[in-house]
């Protein structure tokens, strides 16, 4: 969901994004949202150039790639963009606080065109309440900014003027599903509202990195319920559809699985149609089952991958429970047969081939 909402969501904030910077290509969301607008140049800058190999085996074939640190690029680069968008890595990994730091918002601000706009992610699992106020504190420091609902994280969207401009609606067949043609009801908060929610403190510079040292302690997610929390306080215009969602995710954070799952299944009540709620009820479903293959409770596990799958059709990673779920049901010949039918996709996946030798 936030990997196509940092696409979809600058694209549609400019009024004519010719020039486009893609921080960051990983399996090509973000990158496959802003192609869809078609602008003149749409630049990727990758770190790692496995990472572009890889992407290439899934049909992700970028015309215009460099591979470098987008740090280096920023500050060498004399062109401008209309758009920058930035999905780096999480930042408890060594060396992605590094993207996250007053300096690097201001390379960006400073390649900015006139009217420009740039967009990151704040990620809120595996982060600690303070971690994503000093991301959202810092942001702020540089440029005007707003919080976007990302499907549990959030994505924020920032300018060099005085305005954020609201973004038009998302008139594409081809969108991901699951997130709404009216983008701006996923305004979180505008930039006063974000500022001052994230409060005094400190700002993330790049001599005092602490984001990397200080994230790998929330990995375990212990205050991510407060994060939520923080997010539902903030979102004092949530749409309808969002409350149960949201509350959800709460309640999941706090291992309240009762209340969790009776929200999944009032959102769906409530809003058969929404296409995030529905989407949301997949990812959840589609987990269950794999706990319960694991557990040995088949039956449960059937009923959850059934309800999933009407929700995630066409997700390979239901193949891929369904095969678990014949092997423990003692199907061998139809589970080694779904797991090649992935592996046909994916010749190079070690871990197919392992679960294919397991069954023989």
């Amino acid at each position: 969901h936030h990997l196509s909402l940092l696409g979809h969501l600058p694209m549609r904030m400019h009024p004519d994004p010719q020039r486009v910077l893609v921080n960051g290509l990983g399996k090509g969301t973000t990158y496959r949202a802003v192609a869809l607008h078609k602008p003149e140049v749409l630049r990727v800058v990758e770190i790692e150039k496995e990472v572009v190999t890889a992407a290439q085996r899934l049909g992700i074939k970028p015309k215009d790639v460099i591979v470098n640190d987008a740090r280096i690029y920023l500050r060498a680069t004399v062109e401008t963009f209309d758009v920058i968008t930035s999905d780096p890595i999480h930042p408890w990994v060594r060396g992605g606080g590094d993207l996250y730091s007053r300096e690097f918002f201001e390379w960006c601000k400073a390649r900015l065109a006139d009217g420009g706009v740039v967009c990151q992610w704040l990620p809120v699992y595996q982060m600690g309440l303070e971690n994503v106020k000093q991301v959202a504190r810092t942001f702020c420091s540089v440029f005007r900014a707003a919080a976007y609902f990302g499907g549990g994280d959030l994505v924020l969207v920032g300018t060099a003027e005085s305005i954020v401009p609201e973004p038009a609606n998302l008139d594409l067949p081809e969108a991901a599903f699951g997130l709404e043609n009216h983008l701006s009801t996923l305004l979180v908060a505008e930039h006063d509202e974000l500022v001052r929610a994230a409060g005094p403190g400190p700002l993330l510079t790049d001599d005092s990195l602490r984001l990397e040292f200080t994230a790998p302690l929330h990995v375990s997610n212990r205050e991510l319920g407060e994060c939520f929390a923080w997010i539902r306080s903030l979102w004092v215009r949530m749409p309808p559809p969002y409350f149960p969602v949201l509350a959800s995710m709460e309640a999941w954070a706090r291992d309240d699985w009762d209340l969790h799952l009776g929200l999944v299944r009032k959102g769906l009540e409530e809003f058969p149609e929404h296409p995030f709620v529905q989407r949301y009820a997949g990812e959840v479903y589609l987990g269950l089952a794999g706990v319960f293959v694991r557990r040995g409770r088949l039956p449960d596990a059937a009923r959850y991958l059934e309800s999933s799958g009407r929700r995630l059709k066409g997700d390979p990673r239901l193949i891929g429970v369904t095969a678990e779920l014949r092997a423990a049901e003692g199907k061998k010949a139809e589970a080694r047969e779904l797991y090649q039918s992935l592996l046909d996709s994916m010749p190079d996946s070690r871990y197919l081939s392992r679960k294919i030798d397991a069954l023989r």
